[in-house]
């Protein structure tokens, strides 16, 4: 790998985190970036021009647009290029997280990773401190990309297995989601309260469940960005969560809901679990149709206004 200051990262996808990510490598890399609208990016070369130069490719798409993306690059890429996923989301097609997407489309032994944590785009891009997880077992692809980030306010932290970190992001939009319906419905932060450590707890249950470190959770892939995204008024799944509780309906989806189809299908007994009561009552208001408010008064036996 070449010297820090003539690494070339390319960035795929120019929404926010893609943004963020080039706001913040651009003064440290030879920087390149695409995007499908071409207009966001002036100047922009093609994958074909760009990919074979790259040391690292950050893939910054919906969790949808992952392995179309990443079959159009794999004829590109060097054998020593590191391919990097930011999509906290589930294949809707086969129920699969980002990293056994990576592994089915990329030639053998290509070297990657899933980036989880804490990344709200508009934090970073304001120059507030964030907090990344690198989702790899290897410590060379680790110190590879930690030290793309060296002297900037995004540091890396060693995620270990990429599954694991895989799961807590779709986990943690869909507890998210919950979070913003409470929002909406103006529980205050006692039953806020209750109602995190409750997912968190549901959380290390599935992670049991899908034969994962449950520990894992309590990371900053997990629970901190559990936090982050259930407690932002950035984020889409908290958003979309607040809306659905106001509307009484859904209005817009969101990686989180997203993730909760597919999760319906992957684990039809969850609703027979009752370790998972915001799980199954999130799968009632999604799946089934019914009001947020009538399913969490149920929580505490009361309606959402004496909580």
């Amino acid at each position: 790998m070449s010297a820090l200051n003539e690494t070339s990262v390319l960035i795929i996808g120019a929404g926010e985190i893609g943004s963020a990510l080039g706001f913040i490598l651009k003064p440290h890399v030879n920087l390149m970036m695409w995007d499908r609208h071409a207009e966001k990016i002036p100047d922009m070369i093609s994958l074909e021009q760009s990919v074979p130069k790259a040391d690292v490719v950050f893939i910054c798409v919906p969790a949808a647009g992952i392995r179309g993306i990443v079959s159009q690059i794999t004829s590109h890429l060097s054998s020593h290029t590191i391919v990097v996923s930011l999509a906290k989301g589930l294949e809707q097609e086969t129920g699969w997280t980002m990293d056994r997407v990576l592994e089915d489309v990329l030639p053998i032994g290509q070297k990657y990773a899933i980036l989880g944590g804490p990344l709200l785009a508009e934090e970073l891009i304001a120059n507030q401190f964030g907090v990344a997880a690198v989702g790899t077992k290897e410590t060379e692809i680790f110190q590879t990309i930690s030290s793309l980030f060296c002297g900037t306010h995004l540091r890396m932290e060693f995620g270990g297995e990429p599954r694991a970190v895989a799961w807590d992001g779709v986990l943690k939009n869909v507890y998210a989601f919950g979070l913003g319906i409470a929002e909406g419905l103006e529980w205050g932060w006692n039953a806020k309260g209750w109602f995190a450590s409750q997912a968190i707890r549901e959380m290390r249950f599935l992670f049991e469940k899908l034969e994962l470190d449950p520990d894992a959770v309590l990371s900053s892939a997990g629970v901190g960005d559990f936090l982050a995204t259930g407690c932002s008024s950035y984020s889409r799944n908290r958003e979309t969560g607040r809306l659905a509780a106001q509307t009484g309906k859904l209005t817009q989806e969101s990686e989180g809901t997203l993730s909760l189809h597919v999760l319906n299908t992957l684990f039809p007994d969850m609703a027979k679990e009752s370790h998972l009561p915001l799980f199954v009552a999130l799968e009632n208001i999604l799946i089934q149709g019914k009001e947020p408010a009538f399913v969490f008064s149920g929580f505490f036996g009361q309606t959402h206004k004496t909580v």
